[in-house]
């Protein structure tokens, strides 16, 4: 063969194997990049055709959660795994929505962490902050919330802004100092239900105090303070077989009506946005509602949303650095089915209407949330809401023999939280010998009592019930 016909086998062949690199590295950088978007859409990325089907997609139901509900347009949550299994763009339920240790606290944590596959409590990346302010909305499942507060606080004797009596720091009054009970060292804690003041509070509070409060789905928080406030009969609808049904095709006439009664105060009492307005802002448009979120968003570290209440706990817990332990909690405030009020579509979106700045509101502080949980990770986050729900099974196995609406004995007495349809807890034979299960069911009103014992006449309780 001659030298040029060898050159140019050669050069053929070296081409070819060139082309074949070529073809390899195009296929293994494509795995990559697919194993790249895989592992994105796992921890929370999506792409658009993704993004799609799950705005279409009816997401499984929980068991948690109830079985019927009905679709919603107002709301858009933010998108989600096909495998994780909180509802989504369904109406969300009606919710109303531990052990404790006692260990030092030291200075608040950093609001961020870096090693999310640790918990920062356990592993001593962080300190437990001590200081904390609740805006207690009513009826939005916040009782639950104010006792985990109060038990962390009763464990590690931290100094509780107690109502002078009773469990309300003078609402529906905007919160002053002069309201509460005057605290002998720094306040750490405010959980009573009180109006927020954000000219008063921040002032009153460490600087470094967390700031948290709670939103609810605005129909379901609607029913719950229609009913618990009487306006089945403020307003003369007790013989109305929906008497929310009758009271929204025409609410101003309802509220006209009552304008004259002199028992009942129509701006504090009404149920139009009673959310927005126990956080204490005013607002008369939709540009006003947008700047009171801009100072939320400043202010507050994180807005529950009672229909993600375990969610929205467990970034409580890492933004506190608090453990698990510290959160468990039972359910406090829970009314029976028989209790409640139903709601057709065409009522809740009445409902949406009437409540228009609650509706605003929901809507912001809810796709806020997911894109915290998209940031803590929704696989770790599923971790832990089934180490957090384990532990709660555990203590009410271990604590609860059943509810009642109506306890039987002066002991079980201590637990009834004065209701009407809300259901209180009847003891086991160990939780009835156990301070910590006593704390956890306790109404209320009633710890807020022995905080008061505890905290100003130095009574210092051994043995629960302590009333």
């Amino acid at each position: 063969m001659r030298r040029a016909e060898v050159y140019t086998y050669r050069s053929t062949a070296s081409r070819i194997r060139m082309a074949r690199k070529a073809v390899l590295m195009a296929v293994v950088v494509a795995m990559a990049l697919f194993l790249l978007y895989y592992a994105a859409s796992r921890s929370g990325g999506y792409s658009k055709s993704t993004l799609a089907q799950n705005m279409q997609r009816k997401p499984q139901q929980n068991d948690a959660y109830r079985k019927s509900r009905t679709p919603v347009p107002f709301h858009k949550l933010g998108p989600m795994l096909d495998a994780w299994v909180e509802p989504s763009y369904d109406r969300p339920p009606d919710t109303d929505s531990g052990a404790n240790r006692s260990k030092m606290i030291t200075s608040s944590p950093p609001r961020m962490f870096t090693t999310p596959q640790l918990n920062p409590a356990d592993s001593g990346l962080c300190s437990a902050a001590t200081n904390v302010v609740l805006v207690k909305t009513h009826k939005a499942g916040s009782t639950s919330l104010s006792n985990i507060l109060c038990r962390f606080g009763d464990v590690n004797n931290l100094n509780f802004v107690l109502p002078k009596s009773g469990h309300q720091l003078g609402w529906p009054g905007s919160f002053r100092t002069v309201m509460a009970l005057p605290v002998a060292g720094t306040p750490n804690i405010i959980a009573h239900h009180s109006r927020y003041n954000e000219n008063v509070v921040p002032g009153f509070m460490p600087a470094d105090t967390v700031y948290i409060g709670i939103y609810r789905y605005p129909p379901t928080n609607f029913e719950s303070y229609f009913k618990y406030y009487g306006h089945v009969n403020s307003y003369g609808l007790s013989r109305e077989s929906n008497p929310i049904e009758t009271f929204i095709s025409d609410p101003r006439k309802y509220v006209k009506s009552l304008s004259s009664n002199a028992g009942f105060d129509v701006s504090t009492r009404s149920p139009q946005n009673p959310q927005f307005f126990d956080f204490g802002f005013e607002a008369n448009s939709d540009a006003d509602v947008r700047r009171v979120i801009d100072t939320m968003e400043k202010r507050f570290d994180l807005i529950f949303i009672a229909e993600y209440f375990d969610e929205s706990l467990i970034l409580f817990k890492e933004l506190m650095c608090w453990t698990m332990d510290d959160i468990v909690y039972m359910t406090m405030n829970a009314r029976g089915e028989e209790g409640k009020i139903p709601l057709t579509p065409a009522v809740e979106a009445k409902l949406l209407e009437w409540n228009h700045i609650d509706a605003l509101m929901y809507d912001h502080f809810n796709q806020t949330l997911w894109r915290k949980i998209r940031n803590y990770g929704v696989e770790r986050m599923r971790g832990d809401l089934e180490l957090l729900r384990g532990k709660k099974n555990d203590w009410k196995e271990h604590c609860v023999a059943g509810h009642t609406e109506h306890p039987n004995s002066q002991y079980m007495s201590l637990l009834n939280p004065a209701s009407s349809h809300v259901l209180s807890y009847e003891l086991s034979a160990a939780g009835k010998t156990d301070p910590v299960c006593f704390r956890m069911v306790v109404p209320e009103r009633n710890y807020a009592e022995y905080l008061r014992k505890k905290q100003y006449e130095n009574v210092i309780v051994q043995q629960f019930p302590p009333f």
